[in-house]
């Protein structure tokens, strides 16, 4: 009898498993892409910025391109966040305008070697499926 308990307690967990969504699957729709593109001869590390906090998305180095990801936490509030780049060796540093997305969004980041002239837009993923 307990080796039929034992079968149906793993069978129900299975099926439990399976029946759930991937891990992380329901915030990923909500997830936003960051595509940065650093025409600067330095390095950069890029924060997302909300509530006076900031959340590390990476680094892009000089003269190259980065893709980042900004998860469904920071995108679900009204209020937007912001990006800022700050440059790794360098001084001063580039901070967005409040930035409000929808599912699927992607940011294109452009930073310039005056970090003053640098530039952001938002819109549709170019990622198909999206």
């Amino acid at each position: 009898m307990n080796v039929h308990r034992s079968f149906f307690v793993a069978l129900l967990g299975a099926t439990m498993l399976l029946a759930q969504p991937a891990p992380g699957a329901a915030q990923n729709a909500k997830d936003v892409q960051v595509v940065a593109t650093n025409n600067a001869f330095l390095d950069m590390h890029v924060y997302a910025v909300q509530a006076g906090a900031l959340r590390s998305l990476g680094m892009v180095t000089g003269l190259s391109k980065a893709t980042f990801k900004v998860s469904g936490d920071l995108t679900d509030f009204d209020r937007g966040f912001r990006i800022l780049v700050d440059p790794i060796g360098g001084m001063g540093s580039y901070l967005t305008d409040s930035i409000l997305v929808n599912p699927g969004d992607e940011i294109d980041l452009t930073i310039e070697n005056n970090l003053d002239l640098s530039t952001f837009t938002v819109g549709k993923s170019r990622v198909s499926g999206r």
